[in-house]
């Protein structure tokens, strides 16, 4: 699947930029005030493209009075919204291969660090940077905010005519020959992509969809009509509203193969396949980013915010999650996770304790691994989860009993501190909690 996106995406809280016709209708009062252009100059200012080429012939040939007078600095800090951060995720799990933006603002080259995208995506900002075209890519079309002004695709000529043979064609067949191919946000049609889709849909007419996702009305979209857009390949949606609807399907899918995965370990290694289908629903829930939220604090990867479905040991996560199962069964409780990693046992309606996921990914030591105990119990208080917490390990290597370490290397174990009262922390791995069950009831106790 590939997206290419228009203002529309960025419309939205808290990215909230101006449409094409807002911009240019300010730009123009600038210009005629400041005697740029005089009234007339410009036979539809609300035109960006008919705004530029009128700044273009009444100064020699440059546009930088123009571009000067759009919201640059805006277009260049905009935030990402709820869809952009979402787009940057499927990136990084391939479920979307490009986005392509119409757009000069960042909003979306500004969500790929919040889901830790690094050399996953590459930004790709012109043709100069073609080589730098990778698996999956987020691409500026037009250029973007950073770009020096005469180099900005603002002119009529430059949208109709010059593209052909260039780049901006190249870089459009390629991205239009995906076979899912999503247009969000446009409102009026980009000639460039118009004829590439149109050579794609005459080179392979089966195989190749094409869908328009916009809350207004079909036959108003000039854009859709250039495409020829049929009912049913119109989304009527705003770009949040459908990148969360897309973000929960791919959540779907991802739980699935955790399910699979779940039954596959539970039949490799001889143990009782629990009843995991309540967890992983609480756990789809929570939805897409969420998700990739968990795997890295699961793995305490407590530096990274998302870390992607692809590329995981699934089993290693099948590992916690037939054990929560186990602990569900057994106390008669409802787990139910956060976004924090964390998971609250509830019984009767009412929390009864906080249990603490984590894997060790079969390398880790206890002794490397206890440090950060002490970070989740400070989270835990500061959010008022229940007590006790229960640290729920698989996957480490050594146990409590053995590589324990002092919490303070000079006064040593410190049990009955009068301010503190005796610890609350409670240990087990997945192996002693399944082969002596009563270890989390005695940890539970009677809260």
């Amino acid at each position: 699947m590939a997206i290419i996106i228009g203002a529309g995406s960025s419309i939205e809280a808290p990215t909230r930029l101006p449409l094409s016709k807002k911009c240019a209708e300010d730009a123009h009062e600038r210009l005629i005030a400041d005697g740029v252009l005089v009234n007339g100059d410009c036979a539809d200012p609300a035109d960006l493209s008919a705004l530029a080429d009128a700044v273009y012939t009444k100064r020699n040939n440059k546009q930088e009075e123009l571009v000067s007078r759009l919201p640059v600095t805006e277009f260049r800090n905009a935030k990402p919204n709820e869809g952009h951060v979402i787009a940057a995720a499927l990136l990084v799990e391939r479920a979307v291969i490009d986005v392509l933006s119409l757009n000069f603002d960042h909003a979306q080259e500004h969500a790929l660090p919040v889901v830790d995208a690094g050399s996953n995506v590459s930004v790709v900002y012109g043709p100069q940077d073609h080589s730098q075209v990778g698996v999956c890519n987020f691409i500026y079309l037009h250029r973007d905010a950073g770009a020096k002004f005469e180099d900005w695709i603002l002119r009529s000529q430059q949208l109709t005519q010059e593209w052909q043979g260039k780049w901006e064609e190249v870089i459009s067949l390629r991205v239009s020959a995906t076979p899912h191919l999503v247009f969000a946000g446009l409102g009026s049609p980009a000639k460039v992509l118009v004829e590439s889709v149109q050579r794609i849909k005459t080179a392979v007419p089966i195989g190749h969809k094409v869908y328009y996702v916009d809350p207004g009305q079909l036959e108003a979209s000039a854009f859709a009509s250039s495409l020829a857009i049929t009912v049913e390949q119109h989304i009527s949606l705003g770009w949040v509203e459908f990148m969360k609807a897309l973000a929960a399907r791919v959540a779907e899918e991802h739980i699935r193969v955790l399910r699979d995965s779940c039954a596959d370990f539970a039949t490799n290694n001889a143990i009782q396949n629990e009843d995991c289908d309540g967890f992983l629903g609480e756990l789809k829930t929570l939805g897409l980013i969420a998700l990739g939220r968990i795997r890295a604090v699961w793995q305490l990867e407590m530096t990274v915010s998302y870390l992607p479905h692809r590329g995981c040991h699934h089993d290693q996560y099948a590992d916690l999650v037939q054990c929560i199962a186990l602990i569900e069964r057994i106390t008669s409780a409802k787990a139910r996770p956060d976004i924090a990693g964390c998971i609250t046992l509830h019984r009767a309606g009412k929390p009864v304790c906080t249990v603490v996921p984590i894997s060790g990914r079969g390398t880790r030591t206890f002794a490397m691994i206890e440090p950060m105990f002490a970070h989740f119990e400070r989270e835990i208080a500061k959010a008022s989860k229940p007590t006790p917490v229960i640290f729920l390990l698989s996957g480490v290597q050594g146990t409590p009993e053995v590589t324990k370490l002092p919490s303070d290397i000079v006064m040593g174990e410190q049990l009955d501190n009068l301010v503190l009262g005796k610890p609350k922390r409670s240990i087990t791995d997945v192996f002693k909690a399944r082969q002596y069950p009563k270890i989390i009831q005695d940890m539970i106790g009677n809260a």
